[in-house]
């Protein structure tokens, strides 16, 4: 079986591309993907990214597609000027001690090695993960503001931070330590901004997850007591009807003194049991939401134990519309860190503007907030307002303000 020459496959190819109107000359075809990946390399140095913006752009543009090898030269060395475009920007920008900052945290062992640290996702929401997540912000918090500071003057995109994120994530101490010093620091600030936000997310997911889990354990609990409520007052229901056939029985005499029927009654309703069973008539007992405000308010060592460390650590900011309960987030913040002295004086001005009006009587008694109800309020504001959009964190990936998300 013959096999067609190289060189006529090549003449057939050309004369397919001209009939379909596709640009044929190689060096034209080359000045203009490099243009196009001069700026594709600033959103992201990614070579996957960039082969497929090659394979889309040559389509779109009708220009013949070049060999494999030929753009593989192309984007090579696209990526090594993007590098020492960021490297010359962080020798102007990053100052000496954050330099030696960086160097300290490569020069450690794999076991000291903070970044091996940061690469761990809780793999649960037990109490143990979520403070072991905490305390990774706080050990990078250093690296992490150096990142914040100067990643925005080396013009860089939120794309090619997490592709930097992602080799650091994935380069062993002893990689990373070959690297020159530059690409190190580019690797290492991008990777802590990056797992920085991403471990705001994970105790943003934690938060949520616990708060709906209280309030669903308040609920049932709060039902479970409003029946046993109802099989307790049926009794008592059952018996204070007998009561009310006193006053169709003929053999009471109208001159009988009242005591004495109170006291035939009392046989039947225990004392203070009427009054009980009249509210229930009238329907003002087994009020759910009042009941599980209550139970909220009994869940407060759990809400402390496994919400308040979170709160206590994000960073919330928010639209407009959220200014009471940004107020209010400030005042909690500020109460948990003053003493049990000043805390008194606090409650008392504690902002109450953000509290639904529908919630107010549960919440509040003499014009004071029962402070364990109101930090579970803020709390389930913060998720529902988190949920909409209106409430955010800025250093967060996936719950971040929108207009962060379009930048």
């Amino acid at each position: 079986m013959e096999t067609i020459s190289k060189q006529t496959r090549h003449t057939n190819q050309i004369l397919i591309a001209k009939l379909l109107t596709f640009q044929t000359d190689k060096s034209f075809i080359q000045i203009q993907l490099q243009k196009i990946l001069e700026k594709k390399v600033r959103l992201s140095s990614n070579p996957v990214y960039l082969f497929h913006e090659v394979l889309c752009y040559s389509a779109e543009h009708k220009l013949m597609l070049l060999g494999y090898s030929s753009i593989q030269k192309l984007i090579g060395p696209i990526i090594v000027e993007e590098e020492q475009r960021l490297g010359e920007l962080l020798k102007k920008h990053l100052p000496h001690n954050d330099w030696k900052l960086i160097e300290t945290t490569i020069s450690k062992n794999e076991n000291e090695y903070i970044l091996t640290a940061l690469k761990r996702d809780p793999k649960s929401f037990k109490q143990k993960q979520i403070k072991e997540e905490i305390k990774k912000l706080n050990d990078h918090e250093a690296l992490y503001k150096m990142a914040i500071n100067v990643l925005p003057k080396l013009n860089i995109a939120n794309q090619n931070i997490s592709y930097y994120a992602s080799l650091a994530e994935h380069y062993p101490i002893s990689n990373l330590k070959k690297l020159s010093p530059t690409k190190q620091a580019i690797y290492v600030l991008c990777y802590a901004y990056h797992r920085h936000q991403k471990i705001n997310d994970n105790l943003i997911v934690s938060f949520i997850h616990y708060l709906e889990k209280f309030k669903s354990e308040a609920k049932g609990n709060a039902r479970d007591k409003i029946l046993d409520d109802k099989l307790e007052i049926n009794d008592d229901t059952k018996n204070a009807a007998l009561v009310f056939r006193f006053f169709d029985d003929e053999n009471i005499s109208d001159k009988e003194p009242f005591g004495s029927i109170r006291r035939r009654a009392r046989k039947y309703v225990k004392k203070g049991k009427f009054n009980v069973v009249a509210d229930y008539l009238l329907g003002l007992l087994f009020d759910l939401q009042g009941i599980k405000w209550d139970k909220i308010a009994q869940l407060k060592k759990k809400i402390i134990t496994n919400l308040r460390p979170i709160f206590k650590v994000l960073k919330l900011s928010g639209d407009s519309n959220q200014q009471h309960l940004l107020l209010a987030i400030a005042f909690l913040k500020n109460y948990f860190q003053s003493s049990s002295n000043d805390r008194k004086a606090l409650i008392k001005n504690a902002p109450i503007k953000c509290i639904p009006s529908n919630w107010k009587s549960h919440l509040m008694k003499n014009g004071t907030v029962d402070m364990a109800k109101y930090e579970f309020m803020i709390y389930q504001l913060i998720a529902e307002q988190i949920e909409t959009g209106r409430v955010y964190l800025e250093n967060s990936i996936s719950f971040k303000s929108l207009s962060s998300h379009l930048d």
